[in-house]
């Protein structure tokens, strides 16, 4: 690492960023820091200031994030994008990181800012020397190409029909094998028992059909160890376009192959933290909610008795967002349908309300949502239809609620909440009431699924509601 980093800033607000500066201090980084809050001086200092690192809110009043990610990878491609922004979706998360961003950081976790910006750098690092590394391997490649006995890959040369004629020096080394033992299809029978057979029929499949061979494979070596080759072979032609023979070459690729085992067994990890995390969550919401059930039971009051129940049904639409997350194999997308079964079960149970008295009907077409518009498409659910099973049916009326969703041609979600209950007064504005419950309905819509949310009051009540559904 240089001794002194050079670090951009573009962030409107001053405080922000001088917070940011003092948690860099704090974690020993020397740097000198240039903050920007404009396209064109965030583009003038990538020139003159020549950052090392670049740190960016997602929004500012007249620029944003995601046009400088795109400015600095066109400019200087190898320096690191870091966001550290106050509030970040997941979807948009993972669209910033697919763009080339190499980190997010929440404002309110500034304390993860320092070691993303040291983990950067250090992948900078390692890119520049991969970087070498790959020159180095290249310039080795011309200069001795035609020096087959020292070059850096096995080289083998065969008849027409397939058979090996001809291997170099660094093809024994990596096989172990000696010419006379390679020569003919002697070389099959050092391959690795589980990769003989596919190997051996690719390999005289290409040559019978006379196109150029390509494939990962394994040599058994004497002491027991296995070598990982990528096999490459072309064929060489006659004037006549006759097939004389293929020349061919092997790549030990048994660090990459390690290398591939250790990254699919850290993703498996980080898998079993992700299912762990939305256990906990979880379960704290369950240990909430049990909270709540007990003072329920010391109230005597019917208005806080009925509050302390419409918080505990609201946190378990919530909680069981996390369970189905916690047992599905896909950690990004719910599958609606059996949530909102086991929600709105819920709800009638809660408020001791059997199907015998009112019919339930659930439309629910495989809608795939993220935890971003799951939590709160739940707790609409769970407001509309707590009202229906409160108001909708007095007296012991008898009636049905109805739930729909499907998805549109044009990526949108309609989720429709409606019963035939004796409905919503006339007179009653449902964006200006004073029901909590319409607030936080209305609330959600607008500020959390950027959607739109209409009442139709013909037969009994009924919601529709449209949003923005996932690509």
């Amino acid at each position: 690492m240089k001794k002194e980093l050079h670090i951009l800033i573009l962030e409107d607000n001053s405080a922000d960023a001088e917070l940011m500066e003092h948690e860099l201090h704090d974690a020993g980084i020397v740097f000198s820091a240039k903050r920007v809050e404009t396209k064109d001086s965030f583009i003038k200092e990538l020139e003159n200031f020549t950052p090392d690192i670049i740190i960016t809110d997602y929004k500012l009043p007249s620029f944003n994030g995601s046009s400088a990610l795109a400015i600095a990878k066109a400019e200087c491609q190898d320096v690191p994008v870091i966001f550290v922004t106050g509030a970040l979706g997941e979807e948009m998360a993972v669209e910033i990181l697919k763009k080339g961003a190499t980190d997010y950081i929440l404002k309110h976790r500034l304390s993860h800012l320092a070691p993303a910006v040291l983990r950067a750098l250090r992948e900078v690092e390692e890119r520049v020397e991969r970087k070498r590394a790959d020159e180095a391997l290249r310039e080795s490649e011309r200069k001795y190409h035609a020096l087959a006995e020292l070059s850096p890959v096995g080289i083998f040369r065969t008849d027409a029909e397939g058979d090996c004629t001809y291997i170099n020096e660094r093809w024994q080394k990596i096989t172990g094998l000696t010419l006379e033992e390679a020569l003919g299809k002697g070389w099959v029978q050092s391959l690795h028992p589980d990769d003989r057979n596919r190997i051996s029929e690719e390999w005289y499949q290409a040559v019978r059909e006379h196109r150029p061979f390509k494939s990962e494979y394994r040599f058994l070596n004497r002491d027991g160890t296995t070598t990982w080759v990528l096999g490459q072979a072309i064929i060489e032609r006659t004037n006549s376009e006759r097939v004389a023979n293929y020349i061919g070459t092997i790549t030990d690729i048994t660090e990459r192959k390690h290398a591939e085992e250790q990254l699919k067994e850290s993703l498996r990890e980080k898998e079993i933290l992700l299912r762990e995390i939305h256990h906990r969550v979880k379960n704290n919401m369950q240990v909430i909610s049990s909270l709540l059930m007990l003072q329920e039971e010391l109230s005597e009051d019917e208005k806080v008795i009925e509050m302390l129940k419409d918080s505990q049904n609201r946190i378990i639409s919530m909680a069981l967002i996390h369970e189905k997350l916690y047992r599905s194999e896909n950690f990004s997308r719910i599958d609606l349908k059996e949530y909102i079964d086991d929600l709105v079960s819920g709800l009638f149970q809660s408020y001791g309300i059997s199907e015998d008295k009112v019919a339930l009907n659930i439309n629910a077409e495989n809608v795939l949502l993220g935890i971003d518009s799951a939590i709160p498409c739940g707790l609409i659910i769970n407001e509309l239809v707590s009202n229906s099973l409160k108001h909708a049916f007095p007296e012991d009326e008898s009636g049905e609620i109805n739930i729909l969703i499907h998805s549109t041609d044009e990526d949108m979600i309609e989720l429709s909440i409606g019963d035939n209950g004796i409905g919503i007064p006339e007179d009653l504005d449902f964006r200006r009431t004073e029901s909590l419950g319409l607030r936080i309905v209305n609330v959600l819509v607008e500020n959390q699924l950027h959607g739109e949310i209409t009442l139709n009051r013909d037969r009994g009540t009924k919601f529709k509601i449209k949003f923005k559904g996932m690509k």
